[in-house]
């Protein structure tokens, strides 16, 4: 019968393999209108195109004739070269395709990851629509996407080595080596290292006994690694001044006050955004779990970025998400009433059941019907 039970779960599919195929379907059959609802899509394919044909990397605006031409740091290049492929091969269409599968990827990824802490199943359900709901006000077909991607990966490998004490952080430096050269949201790759570090020099500093040591070689570790993410940075077309890049764009007033995607959230409008930041002032409010300093930077610093420019709530949502269910998960745990503890049961039912489902093909078959209705 176990035997059975153990063939049958690998047509099952998990929830993780639910929203990853609710989200490429629904960005698929939207056609276009929500991942091509930005101009910026067709100038990357463009400059794509630019960078394959000449074999260079522009330094200056190829689309306008004005003299002299104006500068222009091109920090997506390599994205723009895999766009400018995608949409030789199968049009726009493909395009849409490709960049549907990485956006489920992303939430695909952010679920694995908060059901590995092993919590209530209804908590990391609610929670991550509600960060979905939130984080498709940013969801185009452009290269920030493949940031979004990496950022999910690579808190995952800090939280990892923080809580766990699994090291696989020497993939820091070459996932950086791509990601500069891919997105100028590798910034945030350095800030998230800065944050885990000074975070273990706050707990080194208030430590006693052999915890000190512990917190030393997690600071040792992290320095490196963090060095090494930094020189990492350098090995572009365009050396040190990509990392010049984020800082003079989101210093000019012009562009920060005038894009849309740059200015604050409007709340007047029906942002999810609105309801994920209540609900994490709601939480924080009531646990009696407090944040650690880690998580206290990490939440203040993405609470503060998606209040000051709508671009960054997907970050917010993805990053204080996880937190949020760590708080909510300690909140519904301590909760000894008779339907709370109904509604844990029905969770560690549901949640085996999810765990013990290996239906890891439905995602590839989910990619590969796409396009064959994109081939049609």
């Amino acid at each position: 019968m176990k035997e059975l039970q153990k063939r049958y779960s690998y047509f099952i599919p998990s929830i993780a393999d639910i929203l990853f195929l609710t989200i490429l379907l629904y960005l698929f059959f939207a056609g276009g209108k929500i991942l091509l609802g930005d101009g910026d899509t067709g100038y990357h394919i463009r400059a794509g195109e630019y960078i394959l044909k000449t074999f260079s990397v522009p330094r200056y605006d190829i689309f306008s004739y004005l003299s002299p031409a104006l500068p222009w740091t091109a920090h997506e290049w390599l994205s723009e070269i895999v766009m400018a492929l995608v949409h030789r091969v199968s049009g726009l269409g493909g395009v849409v395709v490709f960049f549907a599968g990485i956006i489920a990827a992303v939430y695909y990824l952010l679920f694995k990851i908060i059901r590995s802490y092993k919590g209530n199943i209804f908590v990391a359900i609610s929670i991550i629509l509600l960060v979905i709901l939130s984080s498709q006000i940013h969801w185009l077909a452009r290269p920030h996407i493949f940031s979004l991607l990496i950022i999910v990966a690579w808190y995952y490998l800090l939280d990892l080595y923080e809580y766990s004490d699994r090291n696989y952080l020497y993939l820091l430096p070459p996932i950086m080596l791509l990601w500069v050269n891919l997105h100028g949201g590798f910034i945030i790759g350095i800030i998230l290292n800065g944050i885990y570090l000074i975070g273990n020099i706050a707990k080194f500093v208030t430590a006693a006994g052999d915890e000190k040591e512990i917190y030393m070689k997690k600071i040792r570790v992290l320095g490196l690694i963090t060095i090494g993410c930094f020189l990492a940075t350098f090995i572009n077309p365009y050396g040190y001044h990509i990392l010049l890049f984020p800082f003079r764009l989101t210093s000019n007033r012009f562009i920060m006050d005038n894009i849309i995607e740059f200015l604050s959230p409007n709340f007047h409008e029906p942002l999810f955004f609105k309801y994920l930041l209540l609900l994490m002032i709601t939480v924080f409010a009531i646990s009696k779990k407090s944040l650690n300093i880690i998580e206290l930077m990490l939440t203040v610093l993405f609470t503060y970025m998606a209040l000051y420019s709508v671009r960054y709530i997907p970050l917010f949502a993805m990053i204080v998400g996880i937190i949020l269910v760590k708080q909510t998960e300690h909140i519904v745990g301590q909760s000894q009433t008779k339907f709370m503890s109904f509604i844990k049961k029905r969770a560690e039912r549901i949640g085996s059941v999810d765990t013990a489902a290996k239906g890891y093909l439905w995602p590839i078959a989910g990619i590969l019907a796409v396009l064959l209705l994109l081939l049609n």
